[in-house]
């Protein structure tokens, strides 16, 4: 669920200020942003009820919720008139299933390109992703049946690696401790 919020100071998901424009409105569309919530403003209405793909879903007297038809699908494959990939979600990765085509093809996922993103196709690892601006785009070769998108934090073995130093130094410690003392009580007695 990717959702915008207008307008106020604080957002869980993103704030923009200034008005909506056609490019922003397509900016967020390209980043399969579903939802846009906005304070409920005579100025936020009117500026909102110029594009018709904002369809209006829910409203108080505090909040209006508009719904972006335009928002492309999380994952699609280009000139395919934005029909969604199916895909499922898994811990830091993303499993996409495109249609096994005699062609190649392009997807378009719409998650940002961070420098840890692997991928694989049919379970062949490809290696790193490009990071360039915008969604991640891979070219997938004829036949595919499976790709999947995968996020390797570099630096997260290197904290298990010293954090497994810190707790044996520690424990070593404490237990080095506890035989001297144990040592010096049993030859004092």
């Amino acid at each position: 669920l990717n959702v915008v919020e207008i307008g106020r100071p604080f957002s869980l998901w993103g704030v923009f200020g200034g008005p909506v424009t056609k490019g922003w409105l397509e900016h967020l569309s390209q980043w399969s942003v579903r939802y846009i919530i906005t304070a409920a403003t005579p100025a936020n209405r009117e500026e909102v009820s110029n594009f018709s793909t904002l369809k209006p879903i829910y409203s108080t007297d505090d909040l209006l919720v508009y719904e972006n038809t335009a928002a492309r699908p999380f994952v699609y494959a280009a000139g395919s008139k934005g029909e969604e990939v199916k895909s499922t979600f898994g811990v830091n990765s993303v499993d996409i299933y495109p249609a096994d085509r005699d062609v190649s093809q392009q997807l378009i996922i719409a998650v940002v390109p961070l420098k840890g993103f692997r991928y694989a196709v049919n379970d062949k690892k490809m290696g790193a992703i490009s990071t360039k601006e915008g969604p991640i785009e891979l070219k997938i070769p004829p036949h595919t049946r499976y790709v999947k998108l995968y996020f390797v934090n570099k630096f997260f073995n290197g904290g298990l690696v010293v954090s497994a130093i810190f707790w044996s130094i520690l424990a070593f410690y404490y237990l080095f401790n506890l035989t001297v003392k144990t040592l010096n009580k049993g030859s004092s007695g």
